[in-house]
């Protein structure tokens, strides 16, 4: 056997096939079909965003329906190019359910990114969906950075200023979707309350978040386009779903979907959830 392995070695050389390990040689000889990783692992160390489709209502035969919008590299085009709607209440809440909008919100908050030496480190996905948005990750750090115990970071566009301390300290007092009777002009800032971690027997991860747009708390979460599927409400599935996903897939890309929910909830709640 030891000699039957030397010689197979030897003709593998031949072939520029290079075995290091003799006792491979005899696994391999009974490999009838090998199906390798589609990530991308044997080929290269990481992964490249490709691109973003979000949803969008259109008008077919005078029906308001659901769809996947076109195709867009970029998703920074998802970015309100005019700040003037922070001093009207009304463009606020608009925005706060803006489809687009909760499509960006949800890559720049559900993930599991934090700071190392000042790099961001975690899932090579996580950090690619979120460095795309072009927002900025503010985390609890011993210069102060986040000072509230019940928020684990703040996310916010580049253009957005960071919120004050007073601002912050308002915040957790008003920490129900109710209290709307604040009218102060607060930042477009997201702060980050829970987070679920990815579990691949749920086959996705979700985050809690409050949006300082409408004071509201959304839920947010990520994972395969199937079993994100089953969670959502039949009406909002985009049209073209399948359509779409069966395109990527065949492609051999890895595809993610993302979905959010509106929650009737305070700080207090979202930590015992």
């Amino acid at each position: 056997m030891t000699m039957g392995t030397a010689f197979a070695i030897a003709r593998l050389k031949k072939r520029k096939i290079f075995c290091i390990s003799p006792p491979r040689v005899n696994v391999s000889g009974r490999v009838n079909l090998m199906v390798f990783d589609k990530t991308g692992t044997l080929t290269e160390d990481g992964l490249q965003v490709y691109g973003f489709r979000g949803t969008e209502l259109a008008t077919v035969q005078k029906k308001e329906l659901n769809i996947f919008g076109q195709f867009t590299p970029d998703c920074k085009t998802y970015q309100p190019t005019s700040l003037k709607w922070w001093n009207n209440e009304v463009e606020r809440e608009q925005l706060s359910s803006d489809n687009k909008t909760l499509f960006l919100e949800s890559l720049a908050t559900c993930h599991s990114i934090t700071y190392v030496d000042g790099e961001l480190i975690g899932d090579p996905l996580d950090v690619k969906m979120f460095q795309a948005t072009g927002w900025v990750l503010e985390e609890q750090s011993s210069e102060g950075a986040v000072t509230d115990e019940l928020v684990l970071a703040y996310v916010r566009p580049e253009n957005s200023k960071p919120l004050t301390t007073h601002q912050r300290s308002d915040s957790m007092v008003s920490g129900s979707e109710a209290d709307n009777s604040k009218k102060e002009d607060l930042p477009y800032q997201l702060a980050l309350i829970r987070r679920f971690d990815f579990s691949s027997k749920l086959q996705r991860m979700s985050v809690i978040v409050r949006s300082f747009l409408d004071n509201s708390f959304k839920a947010f979460v990520k994972g395969s386009p199937e079993r994100i599927r089953e969670l959502c409400l039949p009406h909002t599935i985009p049209t073209n779903f399948d359509e779409i996903l069966q395109i990527y897939t065949e492609c051999g890309f890895r595809v993610l979907a993302l979905a959010t929910k509106k929650l009737k909830m305070t700080y207090l709640k979202s930590q015992k959830v």
